[in-house]
């Protein structure tokens, strides 16, 4: 079955400086500056904060449990810079399913092994 599924990981924090990160980090982000405005459909959205955002999406019949290890181990094999940035900044891993009637997710103890690597909250939401 086809399933739409999104990770992010976000780095945010009022003294995030995004040039040094952007070209720390060895992932590519979109970055939100504090103050600067973003429009989402159609709605003009001031950010109250800076920003980095690493993003991935697919909408098709790879399994959700399959997508979130490979963007897990994406994130781990950046692991020193993460946590550089981690130490004074918020952070935060989301997974986004939508999935209709079908909202059961099994973390696998590898799964577990790269969450508590990274040292990061980690928020599932079913669509």
């Amino acid at each position: 079955m086809r399933t739409s599924k999104f990770f992010r990981f976000t780095i945010s924090g009022d003294n995030l400086d995004l040039e040094v990160l952007k070209n720390t980090i060895g992932l590519r982000g979109e970055t939100y500056v504090k103050g600067d405005v973003v429009y989402k459909l159609s709605e003009a959205i001031p950010q109250k904060t800076n920003r980095w955002v690493y993003h991935s999406e697919h909408i098709d019949e790879e399994s959700v449990s399959a997508f979130l290890t490979e963007n897990l181990e994406i994130l781990v094999s950046d692991l020193t810079v993460i946590k550089a940035f981690a130490k004074t900044n918020d952070t935060k891993i989301e997974l986004v399913v939508y999935a209709g009637d079908n909202t059961d997710i099994c973390l696998t103890p590898c799964q577990i092994q790269l969450l508590d690597k990274l040292g990061i909250d980690f928020y599932i939401s079913f669509c």
